[in-house]
């Protein structure tokens, strides 16, 4: 795989992160809840939506990294 193709995959990893990220902030926006089984159940949707969302954003900064490590690598092959 290429430089390219990292960059590429990141970017998707970043979109993943930023659609959760709007589920999160439209679940925000929610204050009351028929009952507290409910207001629980959504709590733990949203820890999960969270959990996703940095997984994401760490998945797409290993990737960004590596990308890094094969620009590097090619610059230091062409000199």
């Amino acid at each position: 795989m290429t430089y390219q193709d990292y960059i590429a995959w990141a970017k998707e990893y970043k979109s993943q992160a930023d659609i959760i990220c709007k589920k999160l902030n439209e679940k925000k926006g929610r204050i009351r809840y028929a009952s507290a089984q409910e207001r629980s159940e959504e709590e733990k949707k949203e820890q999960l939506l969270y959990a996703m969302k940095l997984d994401c954003l760490k998945t797409m900064a290993e990737l960004e990294a590596i990308a890094k490590h094969i620009k590097e690598s090619e610059r230091r092959e062409k000199v």
